[in-house]
């Protein structure tokens, strides 16, 4: 039993919600694509300085192995081949989700095994995005990405603790600079404007580094020699993945399902997320722009223009800081005043450069004191205004974790002794309680994850011979990946790390003609042999004593029609038509008898 919890847990669990992999390589490839093109050559100077392309040497072999020539090569646009690199725009993709830091970040990178398949599942997914028609397809396609990722990144779930991180705080006041002061104050509860801010400021700071290295001037004020013994392209190299992080938050600031908040347990955070991800929420920047946003793995063109506006102010002060490195220095001369004030803000905050977002709780102290910095107000200008948290939006729950369920079923069957009797008909009533466990939006039309026990009371009545029984009984579900029950033989597997298992179980098994099937936005068919069984012991009755049950009843449901309500409340339901097959075994004297049945009924679940 526990191999077959290892492999459920495996499968349903819930990691960080955020755009995807390849939505986050979108959104950075889009921002650097609008830069003005004097901007773009002087970043993209600046990464081949990183690669160490002017400078061979084994320190930097590495660099020049992973890293594109390209600053912002769509690497997750082709098969991956014997030339995939990591460009700038797979940085934010890579941060917080596959790397707690900056400093982490560079070891992926440099060593990590699995990152050419973490490449290869990015164009995989992005593959079975464009395919998925509707909310469905997308689910399960997002769902089985995440199930890909934990197997290739064991890692990836665990990063998702401080998933808070990743959304925007709400707002009390109603000024942009008003706001800043309040959600930035130090010891404030960590969020990704924050984050965002952090992670910027550091990497200016390391551009400037970079800079008074390669050339010996700072863009600031403050007169300061070299450090001794620095090296330029570490430099830059650390002020670009600092800015990769900065852009991972600031994007995932965008989502609707994180501009709305995450606060409550865990089933109204994922269920508020999940809502106005799918849904779209109306919002307004602080500049005044409205539009329709939308989230995770629901990304619009519009969604992507106004991030790429954002990012894309944010790449434009890390450029103006890096000028000085580009062979075309001298026509940056204009824009030093501007750069020298961005470098003095930056260097008057003590942010770490090191900030590991998977254990910082609050928000760094000082940040407060850039609420009125016109360099942080025109960025923070374009992104979405938070709501109030009072009167807050409308908050959904999903059916996420333990829950207590029943259901009520009518039903009608044929059974044929194996004596070759007469066959007879029976009607039967069935009332269950249980529990169980369900994944994230599990339960929204997918039965083929259920994980659960359910006590039954049956009542049958045997209308050819006038008679009638009470039983009690067992009905468990489970998941399968090929054959019902492997999961018990595949459970220790899965749990050493082989991942096929999972990903066959969120596909909805690796035989294609057992998956779900969608007929509507609530209505899906599905082949269910296999996945459920139940088993009645009917009660002694009648005049004969006996001190233990006369029969027993097998049910093994064939197929399912469901109709489902999606859940955002406190009750998850669902109207089934069930078929199956049924095994009776009528007693010592009567025998063993093989039928068919068909029952109509109500599954309702409720999350304590």
């Amino acid at each position: 039993m526990g191999s077959c919890l290892a492999l459920v847990g495996l499968t349903l669990s819930s990691t960080a919600d955020a755009w995807l992999l390849t939505e986050h390589t979108d959104l950075t490839e889009r921002a650097a694509r609008v830069l003005p093109n004097r901007l773009w050559k002087t970043l993209d100077a600046a990464w081949k300085l990183t690669r160490g392309d002017a400078v061979r040497s084994d320190a930097r072999a590495w660099r020049r192995g992973r890293l594109c020539r390209s600053f912002n090569r769509p690497e997750m646009t082709r098969p991956v081949d014997d030339d995939w690199c990591i460009s700038f725009s797979s940085l934010p993709a890579l941060a917080a989700d596959h790397a707690c830091s900056p400093s982490e970040l560079t070891r992926t990178i440099a060593s990590a095994p699995w990152l050419e398949s973490l490449v290869a599942e990015g164009v995989r997914a992005r593959a079975a995005m464009a395919a998925a028609r509707d909310d469905d397809a997308i689910y399960d396609a997002r769902r089985l990405h995440d199930v890909k990722l934990q197997f290739i990144d064991p890692n990836y779930a665990g990063r998702a603790a401080n998933g808070t991180a990743h959304f925007q705080e709400t707002r009390r006041f109603d000024t942009l600079e008003r706001h800043l002061r309040d959600v930035l104050s130090a010891g404030s509860e960590q969020h990704a404007l924050a984050l965002y801010l952090s992670y910027h400021l550091a990497a200016l700071r390391l551009a400037d580094e970079a800079v008074l290295c390669a050339t010996g001037t700072s863009l600031g004020t403050a007169l300061r020699p070299p450090p001794q013994g620095c090296e330029p392209d570490a430099l830059s190299w650390r002020a670009f993945t600092h800015e990769g992080f900065a852009l991972h938050f600031l994007e995932d600031a965008f989502s609707s399902g994180h501009v709305v908040g995450s606060w409550g347990d865990d089933a109204e955070r994922k269920g508020t997320h999940d809502y106005y991800c799918r849904e779209g929420l109306d919002v307004t920047t602080w500049e005044a722009a409205s539009y329709v946003a939308h989230g995770d793995a629901y990304l619009t063109d519009e969604d992507g223009r106004h991030v790429a506006k954002a990012a894309a102010a944010s790449l434009r002060q890390l450029a103006l800081v890096l000028g000085p490195l580009t062979p075309e220095a001298h026509r940056w001369e204009r824009e030093g005043p501007e750069a020298r004030q961005i470098v003095d803000a930056a260097r008057r905050i003590a942010a770490p450069d090191e900030l590991d977002v998977c254990l910082t709780s609050t928000v760094t102290a000082g940040l407060d004191r850039l609420a009125a910095a016109p360099f942080v107000t025109s960025l923070v200008a374009t992104w979405p205004r938070p709501p109030r948290r009072s009167p807050a939006l409308p908050r959904f729950d999903t059916e996420f974790g333990f829950f207590v369920g029943g259901s009520v079923a009518f039903g009608m069957g044929a059974i044929v002794p194996l004596d070759a009797g007469v066959a007879e008909w029976e009607g039967q009533a069935q009332v269950g309680l249980g529990l169980g466990f369900s994944g994230d939006g599990l339960f929204e039309g997918r039965a083929y994850g259920r994980f659960g026990v359910e006590g039954l009371l049956g009542a049958l009545h045997n209308v050819s011979r006038a008679d009638s029984a009470f039983g009690l009984g067992l009905r468990v579900q489970l998941p399968f990946a090929v054959l019902p029950g492997d999961i018990v033989l595949l459970g220790p597997l899965a749990a050493l790390g082989w991942g096929w298992p999972a990903e066959q179980i969120a596909k909805g098994g690796a035989i294609p003609i057992f998956r779900p099937v969608s007929l509507s936005e609530s209505a899906r068919f599905q082949l269910a042999l296999g996945r459920e069984v139940a088993l009645l012991w009917f009660l002694p009755h009648g005049v004969e004593p006996s001190p233990r049950p006369r029969r027993f009843q097998v049910r093994v449901p064939a197929l399912e029609v469901a109709f489902a309500d999606r859940y955002h409340g406190a009750i998850g339901q669902e109207w089934q038509f069930v078929a199956g097959l049924q095994y009776d075994h009528l007693g010592d004297v009567e025998g063993s008898a093989l039928g068919v049945y068909g029952a109509f009924g109500l599954q309702a679940r409720t999350f304590p």
